[in-house]
């Protein structure tokens, strides 16, 4: 299984350290992304098989679809929402 960084940064400049020895896998995740809960998995496990199998060190992986959600506060959906189809009128 592969190791995550997240928010320590001791650990980071370790994985910076060796990044040119071994591959690191960085994301531009963020606390509002709508991940399936087996994503990062997945994707972790889909990196090292191919870090392994093409002998490369970096590759970019790009989601093919996004859903994009919004909070509706007690005044209801606003004017880009309603506008978008991304609510119910």
């Amino acid at each position: 299984s592969a190791n995550v960084y997240s928010g320590n940064r001791t650990l980071l400049e370790q994985a910076m350290a060796i990044r040119n020895n071994v591959p690191v896998l960085e994301t531009r995740l963020d606390a509002d992304d709508a991940l399936h809960r087996r994503y990062i998995e997945d994707l972790q496990n889909e990196a090292a098989q191919f870090f392994y199998k093409e002998k490369v060190r970096w590759m970019y992986w790009c989601i093919r679809d996004e859903l994009q959600w919004y909070w509706i506060g007690k005044n209801g959906q606003n004017r880009e929402q309603r506008e978008q189809g991304l609510t119910k009128t």
